[in-house]
């Protein structure tokens, strides 16, 4: 026989369980992103003499928020600066990032010329720091020169670069001097690959953000 005190505490539980229910299925779905740049939040990092200014949308999250900017460069030859995560719903601690905006400084291992770009010449100066070989095959992606709103890029397409199976990355590279490279990149996950509206509406935002480097010396 259950006692009074054990059927009061099932009881208890019964109406809590009626009342909040089942956690509902986290579902993806593009948070509001404010477009006008003017209002994005403004980041500024160093390299030597030069500095580069990135500004990127608000309300966004960061993982481990206490080692960026990074110090150092890793064995890839990169020092990530800014790890700017979107579209992770209103239990942001526990839902997966759908987009997700990088940036970084890549150290070359030899001088390379900066002008005019050689988009082909970057990509494979920025595999040889990361210490990546071509892809067998010729399977590598075909990087672009590109003019964006105040500096040349080298820029590879999303589905040219796929970083996990089903996650595609699109990166752009500028060079700031011989041996220095500032890149900036975005991931998308197969929800928003699978959403065109969602993912033209966040490769737009990317393309702000390039737009709006500014690199001073």
């Amino acid at each position: 026989m259950i006692s009074r005190a054990a059927s009061t505490v099932l009881l208890s539980i019964g109406l809590a369980a009626c009342i909040f229910g089942p956690r509902a299925a986290y579902v993806p779905k593009p948070q509001p992103i404010d477009m006008e740049s003017d209002r994005w939040n403004s980041f500024t990092f160093s390299e030597d003499a030069i500095t580069v200014t990135v500004r990127v949308p608000p309300r966004f999250r960061i993982v481990k928020t206490n080692r960026l900017p990074e110090a150092t460069y890793d064995q890839a030859s990169q020092r990530l600066l800014l790890d700017a995560q979107y579209d992770f719903g209103k239990q942001s601690h526990n839902n997966p990032t759908e987009f997700h905006l990088r940036a970084q400084f890549v150290r070359l291992t030899a001088p390379l010329s900066q002008t005019p770009l050689n988009a082909a010449a970057l990509y494979r100066a920025v595999r040889a720091a990361a210490g990546r070989p071509a892809a067998p095959g010729g399977n590598d992606p075909k990087p672009v020169r590109e003019q964006g709103a105040a500096r040349e890029w080298m820029h590879l397409d999303p589905h040219d670069a796929a970083e996990r199976p089903g996650e595609v990355r699109e990166d752009f590279y500028t060079m700031i001097d011989e041996t220095s490279v500032f890149g900036v990149s975005a991931t998308y996950s197969t929800t928003v690959q699978n959403d065109p509206k969602w993912f033209e509406s966040r490769r737009r935002i990317l393309r702000a953000v390039v737009d709006h480097i500014v690199v001073t010396r």
